[in-house]
């Protein structure tokens, strides 16, 4: 690793025998760089990640480790080693570069982010290429460490050796105190954040304080310096891999673009945006004081709502004859203003979450908007699941009473909120005096069928460290969950799109060779 650790100036110098110190000093660093990257390399091989979907633990360590930084294989070691063509298969580096770096007798560069993603998870390939590995242009690796060592002691340099192991010794007792330090830092952030039990929450923060290391010798810097600039935040429970939110505006989710007015709203609704999702981080006074769990929260609107928005309720012709408008891009431009200044919420809680499903009503001069969102923990983020718009005349408050029923929401109560079954409405009640015409069936329907396709009572029966998303996969609306400890399932409510789902699963999950 560059800049490792200084051992060739002070106690070397004294000694009288500087190039011996240098050498000695890059056997250090070897040895230190490469018992890291066994601990990274030890970590993938116990990622569930990366044994169930090796394509997103690649895309996971892509971000996390990127790449900038190398190691260096010398083509003629691992042509001696007998792993050439394994290590070939394995890493299209190595592929591209192995036959001229053999011929002109030079070094095959593989970065690391490669490395991790593809050489680590094999046990049997990464340890003996780990050996032969340098971490630095001018280094050496493990083996040659151990032939130097060899060296010096045949040549006498016993207590030189005694000095460098003892400097290396402390070097490393030193960086390993620092290291641990950081993950139990981080996990206590998971403790605190209760989404895994003990064993998990040490695998993930193992894995973190890991890399915190490794960058920390790549600068040259102390661990704790290192850690301090660049200290994680963790604000939410996690999925498949650490879900670590430094600052949403200033890093958002990979596809999500954070929006300063309703203009990112408007363009993908009328699709302009190559985004996925777009996100206000505007405070909501009036939310948060009705709902404090929601204080900070994001609001975003991504293209499965616009797909669910444009082809249910975005007809004209079907709006009209349900006795409703359609929804037109000033209306999506509206969603803010709704959550700024409501008219009034009704709520439930998401059975077997954290979140909550709510319906928001307010009044405007071309017509009434129920809007629908549902909260998420995990990215602290109301997400727009479904918007309706009824004629100026329509009373509002029996619009939105109506949609309570039907979803079995319960209102804002006056000393706080609601969660008692003496508030859930009762739609046999209230049915015949808001519903008196086919088309207000038609409306109950609607709402009913956005119910059931964005969650119902069997969709979010899910164990609460699973992660779930809602995806349109030909025209079609999927429910996806990847839990921990059940795995990967899809959900749909038709079962015609039974055919759409294992295509779907195959896609997500590719079979594993046999």
């Amino acid at each position: 690793m560059e800049g490792f650790a200084e051992f060739a100036t002070g106690p070397v110098e004294v000694l009288g025998n500087t190039r011996e110190a240098r050498a000695m000093a890059r056997e250090a660093r070897a040895e230190a760089a490469a018992q890291v990257q066994a601990e990274i390399d030890q970590a993938a091989q116990q990622s569930k990640l990366a044994q169930r979907d090796p394509v997103t633990f690649s895309e996971v360590v892509d971000e996390v480790v990127g790449d900038k930084h190398h190691l260096y294989l010398d083509a003629q070691a691992l042509n001696q080693s007998g792993l050439a063509e394994a290590a070939a298969k394995a890493s299209p580096s190595i592929a591209a570069q192995y036959a001229q770096a053999l011929q002109q007798g030079g070094d095959i560069q593989v970065p690391q982010n490669e490395w991790v993603s593809l050489i680590s998870p094999n046990k049997e390939l990464a340890a003996p290429l780990r050996q032969i590995a340098r971490f630095e242009p001018d280094g050496v690796s493990l083996a040659e460490a151990a032939e130097q060592k060899a060296a010096a002691q045949a040549e006498g340099q016993q207590e030189l050796e005694a000095q460098a192991r003892q400097q290396e010794r402390a070097a490393q007792q030193q960086a390993q105190a620092e290291r641990q330090a950081v993950e139990q830092e981080v996990t206590d952030q998971l403790e605190q954040v209760g989404q895994f039990d003990r064993k998990a929450n040490q695998n993930y923060a193992a894995l973190v304080s890991s890399y915190v290391a490794t960058q920390a010798q790549r600068l040259g810097i102390p661990i704790p310096e290192m850690w301090q600039a660049h200290k994680l935040n963790i604000v939410g429970d996690i999925g498949n891999a650490p879900a670590l939110n430094q600052a949403l505006a200033s890093a958002p989710p990979k596809g999500w673009v954070h929006a300063e007015t309703d203009m990112e709203f408007r363009n993908l609704w009328n699709g302009t945006s190559k985004a996925q999702a777009a996100f206000l981080t505007d405070q909501h006074p009036k939310l948060e004081n009705d709902f404090p769990e929601l204080a900070g929260f994001s609001l975003s609107f991504d293209r499965s709502a616009v797909h669910h928005i444009r082809t249910q309720h975005g007809n004209s012709a079907k709006e009209i004859a349900r006795g409703q408008l359609p929804i037109l891009e000033d209306d999506i431009a509206r969603i803010g203003d709704i959550v700024q200044d409501y008219d009034d919420v009704r709520f439930r809680d998401i059975p077997g979450t954290n979140n909550k499903r709510f319906v928001f009503v307010k009044s405007f001069n071309d017509g009434v908007l129920l809007y629908m969102a549902e909260s998420s923990k995990k990215r602290r983020d109301l997400r727009t699941v479904s918007l309706w718009k009824f004629p100026p005349t329509a009373n509002a408050h029996n619009k939105l009473e109506h949609a309570a029923s039907l979803l079995n929401l319960t209102p804002v109560a006056g000393g706080g909120i609601s969660h008692t079954g003496n508030s859930t409405l009762d739609s046999e009640a209230n049915q015949g005096a808001l519903y008196q015409s086919a088309e207000q069936t038609v409306e109950m329907q609607q709402f009913e069928e956005t119910a059931q396709k964005y969650g119902g009572e069997d969709a979010y029966a899910i164990a609460p460290n699973a992660d779930m998303w809602t995806l349109t996969f030909q025209d079609n609306d999927f429910i996806v969950v990847n839990d921990l400890a059940e795995g990967l399932s899809i959900r749909f409510t038709d079962s015609a799109q039974i055919n759409l789902a294992e295509k779907l699963l195959a896609i997500i999950e590719p079979p594993k060779a046999t």
